[in-house]
């Protein structure tokens, strides 16, 4: 058997993200797994490894929700069918975007203990 790799827990998501990157390119993307050090996506449009993006996520935390906004790179992006799948290492946050996160992966790591 493989020994995981992985440094944090995964928890599937199915959120529409806000990426953009270089000045004014805006991709659609879709949630697939987020961890406290990166996300899963997939996207519309192939970006290159190596590429810094911004993120904007939108996760339900609190009475109205909450959108994480963080600087990422990307790690990998490989055909997946019409799209691609794409993966992004989280590499900046504002404390008030690490603390939703921490948050937002909390609630989601006691409903999977539950």
């Amino acid at each position: 058997m493989a020994k995981e790799r992985r440094r944090s827990s995964r928890f599937t998501i199915q959120h529409v993200i806000e990426l953009s990157y270089g000045r004014e390119s805006y991709v659609s993307a879709r949630g697939i797994n987020i961890s406290k050090t990166g996300l899963l996506c997939t996207t519309d449009t192939y970006i290159e490894p190596y590429t810094t993006v911004l993120l904007a996520i939108n996760v339900p935390v609190g009475p109205d929700g909450d959108t994480i906004n963080c600087e990422g790179m990307v790690i990998r992006s490989s055909e997946a069918g019409e799209g691609y799948t794409t993966a992004i290492s989280f590499m900046s946050f504002r404390e008030k975007d690490a603390e939703a996160l921490v948050a937002f992966l909390g609630n989601r790591e006691s409903r999977s203990a539950e």
